[in-house]
């Protein structure tokens, strides 16, 4: 079966906090993304592997969730010819992060993680997009306001 093309501008963000999902979600379609979103592991699971979409260019994820946890979706994911591939973003408030995971092989962002350190993480993996100061500064007001209740940590750069 022939693997669907794998588009620049496809984000997965997998989070069982519905507001931080949520507001991530919107914050990158403010920047021109193309977003998908889960509560869970097996929810994400589910949508990549049936997705019209083309395969994202990475995933942001959660480690403490229900149903599937973090660590459970990359066992899942590593194990899966088709989904080995796609590059996964650790994202978490978890207070042991960085042990937790080391055993995945994944990046980690601990939470409040600012949208600046965000976007650079997507451009590292996605390649293109805007730069970190063009980002900062088209953020509509509306956007700006989403960041702060949800524990992403304004840029610092913003009024």
């Amino acid at each position: 079966m022939a693997m669907p093309r794998r588009c620049e501008r496809v984000i997965f963000v997998v989070d069982d906090d519905e507001t931080i999902r949520e507001s991530v979600a919107y914050l990158l379609l403010e920047e021109g993304y193309q977003v998908v979103t889960a509560g869970n592991g097996a929810e994400a699971l589910d949508k990549l592997r049936r997705s019209p979409v083309a395969r994202p260019c990475l995933i942001l994820i959660d480690l403490m969730m229900p149903v599937m946890n973090g660590h459970e979706f990359i066992e899942h994911q590593q194990a899966d010819l088709e989904l080995i591939s796609i590059p996964v973003v650790i994202m978490s408030a978890n207070g042991n992060l960085q042990e937790d995971a080391i055993p995945c092989g994944s990046e980690c962002l601990a939470k409040p993680v600012s949208f600046e350190i965000i976007l650079a993480t997507i451009a590292r993996h996605c390649g293109g997009g805007h730069t970190i100061a063009t980002a900062v500064a088209s953020l509509s007001a509306e956007a700006r306001g989403v960041l702060q209740p949800v524990g992403i940590a304004p840029p610092s750069s913003l009024p």
